[in-house]
C-alpha cells in the first residue's frame, strides 16, 4: 500500500526531471533509479522500527541512522576518483549513499551531454562508472 502511495510523487518526480529540465537520461531509468530508491528508504525504516518498542525512540533513532547511512558519501567524495568500481558497489549497500553516487553518475552523464540510457547502462562513458 505504502509503494502505491509513494510511487505518484516518484513519476511527478520523473516526468519533472526529464519534461521539465530537459534531461538526457531515459525517462524510464530515471524513475527505475528513484523507485528503486524509495522501497531501499522503505525497507530501511521497517528494519530500524523492528529494533524498537517505543515510536517515539524510534523515530528519534530513525533520524540519526538516516544520517549515518548517507555520511559515508561525504568522505567518499576526496576519494571518489580513485576508488574502483567493486568498492563503490560495496559502499552502495547503504541506500543514502548509494543515491548520492547514483547522482553524481547521472550528472556526469548530463554534463556530458549523453544522459544515462539503457544501451550503454554497464558501458563505461569515461566517467570512471558503470
Amino acid at each position: 500500500e505504502i509503494v502505491m502511495i509513494m510511487i505518484i510523487p516518484v513519476i511527478i518526480i520523473s516526468v519533472c526531471l526529464k519534461y521539465g529540465l530537459g534531461l538526457y537520461t531515459d525517462a524510464s531509468l530515471l524513475l527505475l533509479f528513484l523507485f528503486v530508491y524509495t522501497i531501499a528508504s522503505i525497507s530501511f525504516s521497517f528494519l530500524v522500527c523492528t529494533f524498537f518498542s517505543r515510536a517515539n525512540v524510534a523515530a528519534g533513532a530513525a533520524g540519526v541512522f538516516w544520517f549515518l547511512n548517507y555520511s559515508p558519501y561525504f568522505f567518499l567524495q576526496q576519494f571518489y576518483e580513485n576508488m574502483s568500481v567493486s568498492q563503490k558497489l560495496g559502499v552502495s549497500l547503504m541506500s543514502n549513499t548509494a543515491m548520492g553516487i547514483g547522482c553524481k553518475v547521472l550528472a556526469s552523464h548530463e554534463a556530458a551531454e549523453i544522459g544515462a540510457q539503457w544501451a550503454d547502462f554497464l558501458k563505461d562513458k569515461n566517467t570512471g562508472d558503470l
